[in-house]
């Protein structure tokens, strides 16, 4: 019988014996017997398994498919005698970040995929599988889309990523999607960049290639790239100013097992079919990777403080900060043109509150400062403004683009547009150099431009680009024009590849020309304080700026080791979260919204300008929302066709559901919004680079404390505790008295392990409560909004609030705690009297909550101090990001649960709760400083650690559950009362759902079937029985306020909350909101019925649904009862469950 041979490209994690990973596809497919393995001479990591029906499955290198490896598998099995159908390899493609544009048009042959796409988090989806896979599990063969012969895949060679397990393939293999064409790009196959831009009529003879750098080669001044490209490999020859290009490329290939991919545009053909580049050419390395363009101008000026500019932390100065004011102040004068006294003096009043922080912060003469740094720059820049004859009377400010066509992205200071025309503007308050532009500036210019001739906005002769000095001797602001042509263009290019290889080695040249640079840098610390940690040797020639600093001296090889290990892990991440942009342009909207990361806007609903608060620009759209995008993410706003042509705006969500969402934007926008993409910034992932550093400048003996694990120390007497052990009139439990014994007598830090309803933020009051009696300072933080936002309510209920001022947005915080803002606090009609109330809240409150984003930041540095930092949900915290507001305090207190929800990182794997219960101390981003030091704790016999065993929460049953699988049978109910609760009900329903809504049944698994719709991440069935479940609990007195229902993908919620709202009425919408959401949105909350769906819809359990702490945090949310809803015929494949589900079935807790 034919089989049919496929190969499934992106499966990147595959390293499992092959035994393993045999035994898991034999359970996702059913009968043992029907399964064998060929190796042929494949490595080990390839897996060939085909089964009697007749498919064949191949899992090979996940970044290059090897035509060589192929077509030995072919001939494998035409040698067993197996005929392939048609006599084709048949191309399947999961939806992936690291497909390309080439990727997505390639036509008959396997696209590639390039080396960004080893990533773990892949987001697919199941409608693709039920069209695919359905066929094969009926047995029966259909042709598979886009079949390719064996004669026409690429060749590679493999580089195989690290280790992964069976269960791993299990979850991924049905997750697999035809990948589609790009409508953004379905046209740049044949688009050539310089022949769009060049006035000389030169045309080239190949548009553009896209490869990957199989070798680099160059001697005797000639230099060629082997280049791997989905046509087959080609030879690319460099000449002219891309001569060096090869070298550059050698080295990094040397140092790094990652291969680089470059496009290059205008290309000649020699006579031996060899492709040129040369001077009319551009060639970028690394496309899909964006570099900001600001980052050109940095790297211009000295390369190392580009790299570097990550560790440094950036505090305020006064010419920083006059330059956020004139910023603020030219955006109004580009996008409004406020004329009248009036409009301008708002304008003026609005730019000084949105810097008011950092005014207060550096203690300047409100009134001087203005009149000597602010208005004679203003001023000049109005007079400009007034005489200058612009293509239109508003322009657009602060537009971001992407530009993956040139591997860029920036955000223009002002643009204006008229059919044809396209004037670029860029505003700089330093000192104007001499008469001309400013190497660095003219380079940023450019680069705008070539983003805009890239998206092809308009032709090149309708460009102009300026620079505007405001801060010059004459009356008013100095423009000076940019040129614009190919070599300018070619120097953006070849500045933009210096940075993405700065940024792949992690390595940047020393200066070599100019010592007195070196010597006047203000980053001359942290510049050697890195080269030492990250092992770079210092050529610089002059002595007296080598070791200046000494720390050779203070850095020893630990320290070293710990500080590269961390910034490995970050580096990392932060590939991941670069390579995850590409889905922007490498997915079609249809597909984007398949795997939850887009939403499609149906129209606009609302509008609100809250510039003057300082809290931007609110809309509101009405949208069918299957995504799984929540408050808090940013996103893109673009316009059809997408973000890689359309206009864009970056945006933050601000409230989300099913039917609507509101976002906040900087500016009005001024398009329609069509679309809206998860976009996730990587600049909040190198802020964390900066606390890493700053630990480093603590004394040694406390950073010893992170990198050593070194015991910390306490106090022998028992101090006398300055309050009753009680709190809010509740006593305190004697874990919770431990806790305050142990905050009394320490010196260094304690650590408290909290457990589902063991009553932290209770204990969080009474130690600030503590703290305060004791005449410290008091430092809040947690890694999310709403966890700052907690500890300050319960301050505020325990009459400690006048104590407290909360930093942050009032958009991203509770209105509950509005009161204790800091710009609420301090407001006041007069400016300069707003900035100095604001001045002495920040230096004289007792206790300053934020989050842990925002104490990463270098405003604080220098300014503030704390005796005590306490942070809660420190286990859902990396290590970096925990180290942030540590920095500021003598002594802190880590409260968490590391076997509960932990910190979210894109390029790990799931981790086993077995790496947790046997203390694996692999060094992990994934791994919270607080499971760190609790491990190294325990060892030491737990000097520093008080777990809190009394729970208020749950009753005996539920309890149960979470106590004997994650906490040791040490979690009890911390009362009878809890233990013997039950559900309070009137008379139920005698229907089909009795057994399941009993009350005396605290704890019931019901057996669903998976879903019948197809639809990904939804189950319908369950749906429908959490409506019918619903409908008698409501009918027998009980209320949505003491309902929840958790699923763990945002489809499943809005596919609950749809069939919720058609049962019960619009009128019930908002109750049906707050009541039914994802696991980590319900992490800290708590209801007296919990519905647990589980949300079956494929024979096999999703990765999500594999994470122990995930279903840890779900269960434990349940007061009285506990509902789950699942396949138990999967489920029960699974280890956690299959325990879970015989635990429940002794008891009689299992229905269906």
């Amino acid at each position: 019988m034919p089989v049919e041979l496929w190969y499934i490209n992106g499966l990147t994690d595959l390293t499992p014996p092959l035994d393993e990973a045999v035994h898991a596809l034999n359970n996702l497919l059913g009968n043992d017997d029907a399964f064998y393995i060929a190796v042929a001479g494949f490595p080990a990591a390839d897996l060939l398994v085909w089964k009697a029906e007749g498919v064949v499955l191949v899992f090979t290198d996940p970044t290059r498919p090897a035509r060589q490896r192929i077509a030995r598998l072919v001939a494998a099995c035409e040698r067993a005698g197996v005929p392939l159908l048609h006599d084709a390899v048949t191309a399947v493609r999961l939806a992936s970040p690291g497909e390309t544009a080439d990727d997505a048009v390639a036509p008959d042959h396997l696209p590639h995929a390039c080396y960004t796409a080893r990533h773990p988090a892949w987001r697919t989806t199941y409608r693709a599988v039920r069209r695919l896979l359905a066929h094969h599990w009926h047995g029966r063969i259909v042709p598979l889309p886009r079949p390719c012969t064996a004669t026409s895949l690429p060749l590679a060679s493999p580089t195989y990523a690290a280790g992964s397990t069976a269960a791993w393939v299990q979850a991924r293999l049905p997750l697999l999607v035809e990948h589609q064409p790009t409508l953004d790009a379905g046209d740049d196959a044949d688009f050539c960049l310089p022949c769009h831009y060049r006035h000389d009529g030169q045309r080239c003879d190949v548009p553009n290639v896209r490869g990957d750098v199989v070798m680099a080669l160059q001697s005797a001044g000639a230099a060629a790239l082997h280049l791997e490209t989905p046509d087959g490999d080609r030879l690319l020859r460099l000449e002219g100013a891309w001569t060096p290009l090869a070298a550059a490329l050698h080295h990094a290939g040397r140092q790094s097992d990652r291969r680089l991919q470059v496009l290059a545009y205008h290309l000649r053909r020699a006579p031996d079919d060899t492709l040129v580049a040369d001077d009319a050419s551009l060639v970028i390395v690394e496309p899909d990777w964006l570099v900001n363009v600001r980052a050109l101008v940095e790297a211009d000026f000295c390369p190392r403080s580009y790299l570097l500019q990550r560790f440094n932390p950036r505090s305020p100065n006064a010419p920083a900060v006059r330059g956020n004011i004139i910023h603020t102040l030219f955006e109004e004068m580009v996008s409004r043109v406020p004329t009248a006294p009036a409009a301008w003096q708002r304008a003026i009043e609005t730019a000084w509150r949105i810097s008011a922080l950092h005014l207060a912060l550096l203690h300047l003469d409100v009134r001087e400062f203005f009149a000597n740094d602010v208005r004679p720059i203003l001023e000049r820049l109005y007079r400009w403004h007034r005489a200058e004859s612009l293509p239109s009377p508003t322009g657009r400010s602060e537009t971001f683009l992407l530009a993956p066509q040139v591997g860029l992205k920036g955000r223009i200071d002002a643009l204006w547009e008229i059919p044809g025309n396209v004037w670029v503007g860029e505003l700089k308050t330093g000192k104007p150099w001499g008469e001309r532009i400013r190497l660095g500036d003219q380079v940023q210019l450019a680069a705008y431009v070539l983003m805009t001739l890239a998206r092809r906005w308009a032709r090149p002769e309708g460009y102009q680009a300026f620079v505007l000095y405001p801060n010059g001797e004459g009356d008013k602001a100095v423009r000076y024009d940019a040129a614009l042509n190919p070599h300018v263009f070619q120097q953006v290019v070849i500045a933009r590849n210096r940075v993405v290889l700065i940024d792949h080695l992690g390595f940047a040249p020393f200066e070599q020309y100019s010592a007195n640079k070196c010597r006047k840098c203000v980053a001359a610390e942290v510049c050697e304080a890195a080269t030492v940690l990250l092992g770079h040797k210092d050529t610089r020639p002059w002595a007296d700026v080598r070791g200046r600093f000494g720390f050779e001296r203070q850095f020893d090889a630990e320290t070293r080791r710990w500080f590269r290990t961390w910034v490995r892990l970050l580096d990392q991440e932060l590939t991941v979260v670069k390579a995850a942009h590409a889905t922007l342009w490498a997915m079609t909207p249809d597909a984007r919204v398949q795997t939850g990361a887009t939403i499609i806007l149906d129209r606009q609903t609302d509008y609100r300008d809250l510039r003057a608060q300082g809290e931007g620009v609110l809309y509101t759209f009405a949208a069918d929302n299957q995504s799984e995008l929540r408050a808090g993410d940013y996103v893109l706003l673009s316009e059809a066709p997408g973000p890689l042509s359309g206009r864009m705006a970056e945006a933050t969500i601000v409230a989300i559901d099913e039917t609507s969402l509101t976002v906040q934007v900087d500016e009005p926008l001024e398009f329609t919004p069509q679309l809206v993409d998860q976009y996730t910034s990587e600049d909040l992932l190198t802020r964390q680079y900066t606390p890493l550093w700053l630990w480093l400048k603590q004394p040694p003996e406390r950073r010893d404390l992170v990198i050593r694990h070194r015991a910390p120390l306490f106090d022998a007497a028992v101090p006398r505790l300055h309050h009753a052990p009680t709190i809010g009139g509740r006593p305190l439990n004697e874990r919770q008295q431990e806790a305050l014994d142990k905050l009394a007598r320490m010196r260094d830090y304690m650590l408290v392990q909290g457990p589902p309803g063991t009553g932290k933020t209770t204990l969080i009051a009474a130690l600030v409560r503590e703290c305060l009696a004791r005449g410290e300072r008091v430092l809040l933080a947690a890694g999310t909004n709403t966890a700052v936002d907690n500890m300050v309510r319960a301050l505020l209920d325990v009459g400690l609030g006048e104590h407290v001022v909360r930093l942050g947005n009032p958009l991203r915080t509770d209105p509950q705690v509005h009161g204790r803002l800091l710009g609420e606090l301090a407001f006041h009609e007069d400016v300069e009297t707003h900035i100095a109330q604001m001045r002495r809240l920040l230096l004289e409150a007792p206790v300053l909550a934020a989050t842990a984003s925002t104490w990463m930041r270098g405003t604080w540095d220098g300014a503030l101090r704390f005796d005590v930092a306490i942070v809660d949900e420190a286990g859902q915290m990396t290590l970096p990001a925990t180290l942030a507001p540590l920095r500021f305090a003598r002594k802190f207190v880590l409260i968490g649960d590391h076997k509960q929800l932990p910190p979210v990182v894109q390029s790990e794997g799931r981790r086993r709760m077995s790496d947790i219960l046997f203390e694996d101390q692999t060094p992990r981003l994934s791994r919270s400083l607080f499971e760190d030091l609790i491990v190294a704790d325990m060892q030491r016999g737990g000097i520093a650690t008080v777990m809190l065993e009394e729970q208020y929460r749950m009753n005996a049953d539920i309890c149960r559950i979470a106590s004997e699988r994650w906490y040791d049978n040490r979690l009890v109910p911390g009362t009878d009362e809890v233990a013997r609760a039950r559900l309070a009900v009137g008379a139920l329903p005698d229907d089909a759902y009795a057994p399941i809504r009993d009350p005396a049944r605290p704890v019931v698994w019901v057996d669903t079937p998976l879903s019948a719709n197809g639809l990904p991440r939804q189950n319908e069935h369950e749906a429908a029985l959490v409506a019918d479940l619903l409908e008698g609990y409501f009918a027998a007195g009980l209320t949505w306020e003491q309902v929840g229902v958790i699923a763990p993908f945002r489809a499943q919620v809005a596919a609950i909350r749809r069939m919720l709202v058609r049962r019960f009425g619009e009128g019930a919408l908002e109750h049906i909101r707050n009541s039914v959401d994802t696991v980590d949105r319900f992490q800290g909350q708590e209801r007296d019925l919990i519905i647990v769906s589980l949300s079956l819809y494929a024979p096999f359990v999703p990765d999500l649904l594999r994470d122990e702490r995930r279903l840890n945090v779900a269960i434990t949310r349940a007061r009285r009862k506990l509902i789950l809803l699942g396949s138990l015929a999967v489920l029960k494949k699974e280890p956690i469950y299959a325990a879970l589900v015989s635990s429940l079935d002794s008891n009689r807790f299992v229905w269906g």
